[in-house]
């Protein structure tokens, strides 16, 4: 029977974390991602409503997102430009497209949105996006819509 060293066994055991963190970070789209607890579950967002639903172009909403396996806010590490973790960051709210410049950017999960004063009047539709906090997008990109409408 042959012995095998503690040295080999560490080697080992890091040959396959590091394996892990690997798959962990294709799987998940993001580099920075890590084994535990962080990785436990795909962030979703489980809400996200609008008070008022009915407001003139110029005013304000009241928005609350509510999220699962993810954590609105600064990370410990602060924003510097790497990706810490997969569940930390924030959403992204805008209005009708995602591929206009975002509304807000708000670290918290509730937060006052200005519906810019040249809006048409009609149904429109409030997006939130999650990003990490280097702002890059979740991927799979994780997103929730409500409807206000311009009068």
């Amino acid at each position: 029977m042959s012995v095998i060293s503690s040295r080999s066994r560490r080697r080992g055991a890091a040959r396959r974390l590091a394996v892990a963190v690997t798959l962990c970070a294709v799987a998940s789209g993001t580099a920075g991602c890590v084994i535990g607890d962080e990785c436990a579950g795909s962030p979703t967002i489980t809400s996200f409503t609008a008070t008022p639903t009915t407001v003139a172009a110029g005013e304000q909403v009241s928005t609350t997102l509510s999220v699962e396996n993810f954590t609105i806010g600064h990370d410990e590490h602060g924003h510097d430009g790497h990706t810490h973790g997969c569940t930390t960051g924030h959403a992204h709210i805008y209005l009708d497209d995602l591929m206009t410049n975002p509304l807000a950017m708000p670290m918290k999960a509730s937060a006052s949105v200005t519906i810019p004063a040249d809006t048409e009047p009609g149904k429109h539709e409030l997006i939130a996006r999650l990003h990490g906090s280097d702002h890059k997008i979740l991927e799979p990109q994780v997103k929730k819509t409500v409807v206000i409408e311009v009068k």
